[in-house]
């Protein structure tokens, strides 16, 4: 983590981390959200996802957002692994320091999520082991990264051509230097995958996310690749759910009976990481290890 030091202390982008080559993008984004628009972009001989973010105005906050986002791709430009999305870089020709405007470049995953994958194409039971392994083992890496990833769940989850997973969305990732134990960033999240403590005030501090809170959304995500369903989805009311949550339920398992059969290796492995005390639930290196058995 040496060049988000620098970075850090120099205030400024290191020059390798610019795209060089031209890019020629949509005309409109493809998807976006509160913070950034996505658009599919050509460059270099491929296709590639520019994501732009936004920064709004020149308040303090701003500041706080560009110095977080400037971190953020320090934090992802450093990790190489076969199951995390890769940074290609800042696209320069978008940046401009008058209303800075700041575009991360990565693989465009042609086959989405794999939620999206699934709905749309189907998932053979036979590859949910897969999936489930590789998403592990990426989650494996970030951990030994120091890197909690904080909004781990079946969207942001994507499929390269090979349908191999790529980890993806660090909005919410933290690196944790050796000192440290817990992120520092909020709850903020998706509710449906959250685990209860970070749900649940301790005093006046407040929740953070946690290496263990990661393991609690992955059981999340074993129900989703198996049903294809978020996690209580037959709740639409995400207040009830928020209860429910505070309350420490997690999902039920689906019927043996219907079409949603999650092996009972799989769900004993779910419930294992929903434990409601976080140092009892299994790190990934040990998840890794009961899916390489199980395969």
């Amino acid at each position: 983590m040496l060049l988000l030091h620098i970075s850090k202390n120099s205030d400024a982008y290191p020059a390798s981390l610019f795209f060089k080559q031209p890019i020629s993008l949509s005309e409109h984004p493809l998807c976006g959200g509160g913070s950034a628009d996505v658009f599919l972009g050509y460059g270099g001989g491929s296709n590639l996802a520019v994501k732009r973010l936004r920064v709004f105005g020149n308040s303090g906050d701003s500041e706080k957002y560009r110095k977080r986002v400037m971190e953020e791709i320090m934090i992802w430009s450093s990790l190489q692994h076969q199951n995390i999305l890769p940074l290609f870089g800042i696209y320069a020709r978008l940046y401009k320091p008058s209303n800075p405007i700041i575009s991360l470049v990565s693989p465009w995953m042609e086959n989405g999520s794999l939620i999206q994958y699934r709905k749309e194409h189907g998932l053979k039971a036979t590859d949910a082991p897969t999936k489930l392994f590789e998403v592990a083992r990426g989650m494996k890496h970030l951990h030994e990264e120091g890197i909690v990833h904080g909004d781990l769940k079946g969207g942001n989850i994507l499929l390269d051509h090979n349908l191999h997973v790529k980890i993806a969305d660090f909005g919410l990732s933290r690196h944790l230097d050796s000192t440290q134990h817990i992120s520092t960033r909020s709850t903020a999240g998706t509710i449906r995958w959250m685990a209860p403590e970070l749900l649940i005030p301790q005093g006046t501090e407040p929740c953070h996310k946690t290496y263990r809170s990661d393991v609690y959304a992955f059981a999340c995500v074993i129900l989703e690749i198996f049903t294809g369903k978020p996690p209580f989805a037959e709740i639409p009311d995400t207040h009830v759910v928020f209860r429910l949550c505070v309350l420490k339920q997690h999902p039920d398992r689906p019927e043996s009976s219907s079409e949603e059969i999650i092996p009972s290796g799989f769900w004993d492995l779910a419930e294992k990481c929903w434990q409601l005390s976080p140092e009892l639930r299994p790190t990934f290196t040990e998840i890794v290890a009961t899916l390489e058995t199980a395969s």
